[in-house]
Order: structure tokens, then C-alpha cells, then sequence
């Protein structure tokens, strides 16, 4: 089974109302800010369905156990132990648990931003028939993540389980800052989806395990004259090869890497070690110490001097 599959399809319903196009929002990944409605488990028992329906907010289901089927917008997929599906408010589907088998399911309701967070109880989805589509909370578009514009389906989600069980029991339980909780865990959770949708298992399992060797080759030779040409050498790869495996999948390109992560280690010194800017700049791989105060001045938005002095007066950590 592949770990990391994913199909994307585009909603074939009828097109939005007015208002539906007023809530779309075009954003990038970076700026979600989302909000958990409902994170709760549900059981569907053996034979069972659920008539056509749709929701006015955004639907992830994962599949704990048994087995079935969920069609959403007109396409069967298959619904086994593992599998993760997340749609669009205003998608028509259906939930059918197989002869013999209860479908227990971790569903969560919610949306992308924070626009409809007065809306806190759980929104029942309506039947198709009766679905008013200028009630949708809102629809995103990514600008940087096309994966996540259609219908997303997972195989392989299995270590995501403890995450949605504790998001269903924070929910239910209702601690002090529970809500922080769970949506910490659901950006976690976020984070990874999105990371399968815009890689195929092979990448996942082969590209995704070079790219893991090449930033670990940086992280133990970052203070050497790292280049695309060198680590090319040493892994057996084309150079631009190597610059495009790490914008896919860092979003940076090498160069911009190897800069982050040297800086990030030298704010480290710079707060810690006692050391000179000079000392620090040498020690995380620059040659050069104003090109250090460049690109540091740059990333932090401080020259190293500066920050050193801010630091001493106590408002950094």
C-alpha cells in the first residue's frame, strides 16, 4: 500500500452563489490560521450509510477501523485503517460501512482561518437536497499549494492516529487551554498533508531519503565551502539537480539553506558562547567576516553587533 498516495480532484458541483465567491480567500499555506470546530470519533455501523451530504466547513476524516467506502463528489474511494480524506465545504459526500464491518472514523470540522470562529458549535452537514451553499464558512485557494485546492486522499496515516484521538479527548475533556492544544496538533497534522500532497510515494520513499542524506551532509559539513558542484560529487548527483531537490522540498534554494542554517546556528553563539563576531563567523562556515554581517543583518534583521547589544540589554531570550 503506498504510503503518502495521494489523488487530487477537482469539485464538480454547481458553481457558488455570491456570497460563496465573497468568502473565497486566496492564501499561501504559511499565513492558515485554523480553526477546530469539532474534532470528535464516530462509528458507522456494519452494512450502514449515510445519505448524500454536504458540509458548510471544511472536512478531514481518518479511518480507525473496520472498513467501507466514503464517495465524495461523485468518486468511491476506499475507506480502510490508515486512510485520510480532507474536502471543501459545499463537496457532496457519502459515508457506507461494509457488510460485517463498523467504520469507526476521526473526523474533524474546520476551517482554514479564523473568519467564522464565532460559529464555535459543531455545524451539522446538510442533505443534498437541502444544502445551501451561501451558508459555507469559507473556501480557500492555495496560491503555493495546488494539492490542497481538490479533494485529498491518504493511504498510510497510521502515525497521525495519537494526534486526532488527543485532539477528540482535549475536546471533550475542555482543560484549561485546550483549544491551544488541539490547534497545535492540527497544525502538526496540517503540516504533514501538506507534505504528502505535493509528493508521490516515490518521491516519499526515494527522493524524500536523498534529500534527508544531503541536509544531513550539510549539518556536518556546514563550516566547509559547501557548493551544489561539491555535494553533487559526493552523492553522484547533477548539481542542478541537487539545488532543485532542495527548493522542492525545503523551498529554499541550496545556497539560501546552507545561509539559514549557519545563521541560525551562530545566533545560537552570539547569545551563548563569549565569543567574537569574528570567532562566530568563522566557526558556522563564513569566510568572510562583513559577508557574515550581510547575511545575518539580512535574516535576523540586526547586524551581529547590534544584536549582541540588544541581547545584553535583556529583551532577546
Amino acid at each position: 500500500m503506498a504510503i503518502g498516495e495521494n489523488h487530487l480532484q477537482q469539485g464538480k458541483n454547481k458553481p457558488p452563489g455570491k456570497s460563496v465567491r465573497m468568502r473565497t480567500k486566496v492564501l499561501s499555506f504559511e499565513e492558515i490560521d485554523p480553526f477546530i470546530r469539532f474534532p470528535h470519533p464516530f462509528d458507522l455501523p456494519a452494512g450502514s450509510s449515510l445519505p448524500p451530504r454536504a458540509a458548510y466547513d471544511y472536512r478531514l476524516m481518518y479511518i480507525y477501523g473496520g472498513k467501507g467506502s466514503i464517495v465524495i463528489d461523485g468518486s468511491p474511494y476506499e475507506a480502510v485503517k490508515g486512510n485520510l480524506f480532507v474536502w471543501r465545504p459545499g463537496v457532496v459526500y457519502r459515508i457506507i460501512a461494509a457488510p460485517g464491518e463498523d467504520l469507526t472514523i476521526l473526523g474533524v470540522n474546520f476551517d482554514f482561518t479564523q473568519t467564522s470562529n464565532s460559529i464555535g458549535y459543531p455545524i451539522p452537514p446538510e442533505n443534498e437536497d437541502r444544502f445551501n451553499p451561501d451558508n459555507i464558512t469559507e473556501i480557500i485557494d492555495f496560491s503555493d499549494l495546488e494539492g490542497m485546492n481538490g479533494i485529498i486522499f491518504l493511504r498510510g496515516m497510521q502515525t497521525h492516529e495519537r494526534l486526532l484521538l488527543d485532539m477528540a479527548n482535549e475536546h471533550t475533556i475542555r482543560k484549561r487551554f485546550f483549544t491551544h492544544k488541539i490547534r497545535g496538533s492540527f497544525l502538526l497534522l496540517l503540516g504533514d498533508v501538506a507534505r504528502h500532497v505535493t509528493s508521490t510515494y516515490t518521491e516519499q520513499d526515494e527522493t524524500g531519503h536523498k534529500v534527508d542524506l544531503i541536509l544531513k551532509h550539510i549539518r556536518e559539513h556546514y563550516d566547509k565551502p559547501l557548493t551544489n558542484k561539491e555535494i553533487g560529487e559526493h552523492f553522484n548527483f547533477h548539481p542542478v539537480y541537487i539545488n532543485r531537490l532542495l527548493v522542492k522540498y525545503t523551498g529554499t534554494s541550496l545556497h539560501q539553506y546552507l545561509i539559514n542554517y549557519r545563521i541560525s546556528l551562530a545566533v545560537n553563539l552570539l547569545q551563548n558562547s563569549g565569543k567574537t563576531i569574528t570567532e562566530i563567523a568563522y566557526e558556522t562556515g563564513f569566510k568572510d567576516v562583513n559577508y557574515f554581517s550581510k547575511c545575518f543583518k539580512k535574516t535576523v534583521g540586526l547586524s551581529p553587533k547590534h544584536y549582541v547589544s540588544a541581547a545584553r540589554h535583556s529583551w532577546l531570550p
